[in-house]
């Protein structure tokens, strides 16, 4: 008995990453996965078994994205708050990429709730990780002065910056159009960032 084609698991990965963006982990259904597809459910249970192994390899498709927003090697040689700057835009436009799901993510690493994605779960948590460590430099550098114990600070200004960004994507109907646009605008985001940070009494590099 002949194997059947692999272009149908690419099909079928392709459709979900196309949900999961639009739509979140969390209403991502396999019957709809097959109906967009147009593929037999037969043919998902063959290939992936399950929903849940199936999002694993949906989500492979954004390791590269996930590497990109997490790989800060270029920004090493920058000033302290240059740096905090940029590492805060990288990660953010990944969050505008992947609105539903850096949503779905933020939410239940807060409530301390089971993500629906370990992948996701593990970049959440090395980028508060990462900006931790980034506002302890700081302190160290004497380039910045906290009101906040800094667990807090780096809860406070991931929520911050993201929050926007979900409204940007939401139904809420107190933004227009045009109200979204201007939250998710990468421009406006550098300066939302510089404002956050300015809320937590962050100094200003002397060199």
């Amino acid at each position: 008995m002949s194997r059947p084609s692999q272009h149908i698991d690419k099909k079928l990965l392709k459709t979900g990453l196309q949900i999961l963006v639009e739509k979140g982990i969390d209403d991502l259904k396999v019957t709809t996965v097959c109906k967009r597809a147009k593929v037999n459910p037969g043919m998902f249970v063959y290939y992936f078994k399950n929903k849940e192994n199936f999002i694993d390899k949906v989500l492979e498709y954004l390791k590269e994205d996930l590497f990109e927003s997490e790989s800060f090697e270029h920004i090493q040689t920058y000033s302290w708050r240059k740096k905090i700057e940029e590492f805060l835009y990288i990660s953010s436009m990944f969050v505008v990429k992947y609105s539903k799901l850096s949503y779905q993510a933020t939410h239940s690493i807060l409530l301390n709730q089971k993500t629906p994605s370990p992948v996701l779960k593990e970049h959440f948590k090395r980028r508060f990780s990462h900006l931790k460590k980034l506002l302890e430099e700081g302190e160290n550098l004497g380039q910045i002065k906290l009101s906040l114990p800094i667990e807090e600070a780096t809860v406070m200004i991931i929520t911050s910056i993201d929050a926007p960004l979900f409204y940007a994507y939401s139904q809420v109907s107190i933004f227009d159009e045009s109200s979204k646009e201007h939250l998710k605008d990468p421009e406006n985001i550098r300066k939302r960032i510089k404002a956050v940070l300015r809320s937590i009494e962050v100094l200003d590099n002397p060199s």
